[in-house]
């Protein structure tokens, strides 16, 4: 039983968790996805590439 209830709160954990790093992201096409929030990098500079790049990816 002790078993079930950890293993619950750890999935309950991870939900939280994953939810904060989300990002509903629009490409400059129109194209929305579900990617990693800014704050995940280490600097804006980072992240900047990153969704330039995702750009290319979605909106070719």
């Amino acid at each position: 039983m002790k078993k079930k209830i950890f293993l619950t709160l750890v999935v309950v954990a991870m939900t939280i968790g994953g939810a904060s790093a989300a990002f509903l992201y629009t490409a400059w096409c129109g194209v929305q996805t579900i990617t990693v929030d800014p704050s995940f990098f280490d600097s804006p500079e980072e992240a900047l590439d990153f969704y330039r790049e995702l750009d290319e990816i979605l909106c070719g």
